[in-house]
């Protein structure tokens, strides 16, 4: 069995330089965490998609570079 799009995607923001990751679980998004677990990223999980949001903005502020943070939606980055 090959790398996943998730995999990929995971390798892919490893290799941009993004960690950690903020998210809230959902069916739609189920593969994303767990492939970034498997590349190596710190993967915090929050109480809520707005949680996740307001974590990886804080994050990105605080650490002056982009944070990323998904959801049962879509991933979303944050500047």
């Amino acid at each position: 069995m090959g790398d996943t799009v998730a995999d990929t995607l995971a390798r892919a923001l490893a290799w941009a330089g993004l960690s950690p990751c903020f998210g809230y679980h959902g069916h739609h998004v189920e593969p994303l965490p767990q492939a970034l677990v498997r590349a190596g990223w710190q993967v915090v999980i929050a109480a809520s998609e707005t949680g996740a949001g307001y974590i990886s903005l804080g994050s990105a502020i605080v650490a002056r570079r982009p944070a990323l943070a998904f959801c049962a939606g879509s991933p979303v980055l944050a500047r």
